[in-house]
C-alpha cells in the first residue's frame, strides 16, 4: 500500500511539472512580456501579418535617406492643412506653408518613387488642429465637399495611395460635432470609394476618445474607415504639472495605454485599430530627482529618441526602468539643475509591439519617422518584430 501512494505522488509531482513547462512552453513563451498575461481582453495570439505604417512630419522629411522602406507598409505624409473656407493653405503671410511647399518638393517626388519600388504606400494626411477651424468645415456641406474634392486632386497629381484625416479637436463635448465630424468621414469615404475602391482611409484619435466623449463617434467611424490611429502618447505632456511616462503600458491613474484599449475593443474591430508609438519623449526640469517629480512650469520640451540615446552615450546616463508603466527614464544634471527625461527605448517599444500582436490589433504607426536619425536599432527592431 506505501509502495502504491509513493509511485501516486511521483506520478502526480511529474505530471504538474510537465503541466507546467507545458504551460509555460505553449503559452508564456507566446504571451505578452510582462504580467499582461492577466489581462484576459488581450488573449488573442494572431498570426496576421500587422501593418507597420510611419508618420512624416514636413520637417523630418531630411532624413529619408535613413528610412527602410521595405520594412514599412505606410508611410503617411503630414500633411496638407485647410483653412476656415476648406481651401489648402499654400502661404501663411508671403511664406509658403512649410507642409505644402515639401509635399511640392523634388524630395517628396522622390521618396514616392523610392516608396513605390518597395511596395511601400503613401498617404496624404489631411490635418487641422484649430477647434474654429474644425467646426467651419465639418459642419458646412460645400466646404467639406471643397476638402474631399482638393484632396483628391492632389492623389491624382501624386500618385498617391489614399487619405489620413488629422482633425484634432480639443475642447467639450458636442454631440452636434460628432455627427458632423462622422458625416465628413462618411462623405470622404464615399467619395474614395467611387474614385478607386484600393484608395485607403484612416482617421487619427486621441487615445481617450472614449472615455472623454471627444467628437471621435469610434464605433460609427470604424464603418467607414479602413484603419483607427490611436494616438498613443502624450500622457503627459511638455506642460504637464509633472514629469511621467509619455505611453505608458499601465498607469495608476486611470488613462493607460491598456485601459483604453480595453474600451477600444467594445468600438471596432480589432483589425482595424492602429496602435501609435512614440520615437520620443519630454524632457523637464523637476524640483527632485525622484520619479514623477513636480515640474518647473514653461520647461517641458520634446527630446527625439536620436537626441535622449546620444546624451544617455555622452554622458554615460544610467537608464531607470519603472516596472507600472513599463517605459524607461533618467535623470542627470544640467548645469547644476535636475532634469528628467521620460521616453521610449527596445525594450519599452517591444513590450508595445508584442501587445498589439498578442490583442490582435492592426498593426503599429510611428510618430514620428527620423526621429532616431541615423540609428539602426529600433528600425532592426521592427524587423524583428514584424
Amino acid at each position: 500500500m506505501k509502495k502504491k501512494k509513493l509511485m501516486f505522488l511521483i506520478l502526480m509531482i511529474l505530471l504538474v511539472e510537465l503541466f507546467g513547462f507545458s504551460y509555460f512552453f505553449l503559452f508564456q513563451k507566446q504571451s505578452f512580456l510582462s504580467p499582461l498575461s492577466s489581462e484576459k481582453s488581450f488573449l488573442k495570439i494572431a498570426e496576421s501579418k500587422k501593418q507597420v505604417i510611419g508618420f512624416l512630419p514636413f520637417w523630418t522629411i531630411k532624413e529619408e535617406e535613413n528610412f527602410r522602406y521595405d520594412t514599412l507598409d505606410q508611410i503617411i505624409y503630414m500633411g496638407i492643412e485647410f483653412d476656415k473656407e476648406g481651401q489648402i493653405v499654400k502661404r501663411i503671410d508671403s511664406y509658403l506653408e512649410p507642409g505644402w511647399s515639401n509635399f511640392q518638393s523634388d524630395r517628396f517626388s522622390a521618396l514616392i518613387k523610392k516608396a513605390k519600388k518597395k511596395n511601400t504606400k503613401i498617404i496624404l494626411g489631411v490635418q487641422n488642429y484649430t477647434n474654429e477651424t474644425i467646426e467651419e468645415i465639418i459642419q458646412n456641406p460645400i466646404k467639406r465637399k471643397r476638402v474631399i474634392s482638393q484632396t483628391i486632386s492632389l492623389l491624382d497629381e501624386k500618385g498617391l495611395d489614399g487619405v489620413n484625416i488629422d482633425f484634432e479637436y480639443n475642447g467639450t463635448d458636442f454631440p452636434i460635432l460628432a455627427n458632423a465630424f462622422t458625416g465628413f468621414v462618411e462623405e470622404f469615404d464615399s467619395a474614395l470609394e467611387k474614385k478607386d475602391p484600393q484608395l485607403l482611409l484612416s482617421v487619427d484619435v486621441f487615445a481617450d476618445s472614449i472615455r472623454r466623449n471627444r467628437i471621435y463617434e469610434i464605433d460609427e467611424l470604424s464603418v467607414f474607415v479602413d484603419q483607427i490611429i490611436i494616438m498613443g502618447y502624450d500622457f503627459h505632456r511638455a506642460g504637464s504639472v509633472s514629469a511621467g511616462p509619455v505611453a505608458p503600458l499601465r498607469s495608476n491613474s486611470p488613462y493607460s495605454i491598456l485601459s483604453v484599449l480595453n474600451d477600444y475593443f467594445e468600438a471596432s474591430e480589432r483589425e482595424k485599430l492602429i496602435l501609435a508609438v512614440p520615437y520620443y519623449g519630454y524632457e523637464w526640469p523637476t524640483l527632485n530627482e525622484n520619479f514623477g517629480s513636480p515640474v518647473f512650469e514653461g520647461g517641458g520640451a520634446l527630446a527625439t529618441y536620436k537626441r535622449t540615446i546620444a546624451l544617455i552615450e555622452d554622458e554615460n546616463l544610467k537608464t531607470n526602468w519603472d516596472q507600472t508603466s513599463m517605459t524607461p527614464w533618467l535623470v542627470y544634471k544640467d548645469h547644476g539643475k535636475t532634469k528628467q527625461i521620460y521616453f521610449e527605448n527596445e525594450r519599452s517599444l517591444s513590450l508595445k509591439y508584442s501587445l498589439v500582436k498578442q490583442a490582435d490589433l492592426g498593426g503599429i504607426a510611428i510618430w514620428a519617422l527620423g526621429y532616431d536619425g541615423e540609428r539602426k536599432e529600433l528600425w532592426d527592431l521592427l524587423e524583428k518584430s514584424f
